[in-house]
């Protein structure tokens, strides 16, 4: 996609979502911090060797989603956005009291083709720690995205339960965590990680056929983050918003 489209398409999305650009919040209801690791190893690019006639760029669908979330931020949410190949310690920032479309342009400008060595699931643990290190009152939040598998300690995390093992200790109480497993080779987690891990896969879907799955899956992370307030549990299915574009997430 040209430059400067992702901004465009990510603004059509929010308009389609029918809430205010600037989302505001009730008295008293806390605002958001958001820290999103996302997955920039070399499959998320398909330079691994896989037939690209049937597979799809996994880090256009990574940054799409990364762009909706920054564009429906409330005027006082904030996000820190690591990619894995940063180590924990690399951050993109959305600020404060930025517009809507001045942050889906941030995350155009700034979110560029990277390549992590590995999936390393130090940094997930890097970076929850530094999210529980935070004293805000806002209401914390984790977004992992990832096509692959993990690695601890250079050793591959092969299996779902081995994967729901290691996210189990660093699970803690006063953060929500969002896991987006995207593509074939990812591995899925099942929904009994507890009452705030929530767990979306989007392995079905494809640029060619319109990504329904991406966005089916964006419509119920954005309605969890940005308007859980409003819904006793939070259950797929249950969509208060839904939105659908003419926009092959391969292209951006």
């Amino acid at each position: 996609m040209k430059k400067g489209m992702l901004g465009v398409m990510v603004f059509l999305i929010i308009i389609m979502f029918n809430i205010p650009i600037e989302y505001a919040k009730e008295e008293n209801e806390k605002s958001n911090l958001i820290y999103v690791v996302y997955d920039d190893s070399r499959s998320m690019y398909c330079e691994d060797g896989v037939n690209p006639e049937e597979y799809y760029n996994q880090w256009g669908q990574a940054k799409y989603s990364i762009s909706v979330f920054a564009g429906m931020m409330g005027e006082n949410d904030m996000m820190k956005i690591y990619p894995f190949s940063g180590g924990g310690n690399q951050f993109h920032s959305i600020e404060k009291n930025m517009k809507s479309m001045d942050r889906v342009r941030s995350i155009e400008n700034n979110l560029n083709k990277s390549y992590a060595k590995s999936t390393d699931f130090q940094v997930v643990e890097s970076v929850t720690q530094q999210l529980k290190n935070d004293t805000s009152d806002a209401k914390k939040w984790l977004i992992i995205i990832t096509d692959g598998i993990f690695e601890k300690n250079k050793v591959p995390i092969k299996s779902g339960d081995e994967l729901k093992s290691n996210f189990h200790t660093i699970i803690c109480d006063d953060i929500n965590y969002v896991y987006l497993n995207i593509g074939k080779n990812s591995i899925s987690l099942s929904e009994d990680m507890g009452d705030n891990f929530y767990t979306y896969s989007a392995s079905d879907s494809n640029a060619i056929d319109g990504n329904s799955d991406i966005l089916k899956n964006l419509t119920y992370i954005a309605n969890l983050i940005f308007e859980h307030q409003s819904l006793n549990k939070f259950i797929p299915g249950n969509e208060k918003v839904t939105f659908d574009i003419d926009a092959p997430v391969k292209k951006i």
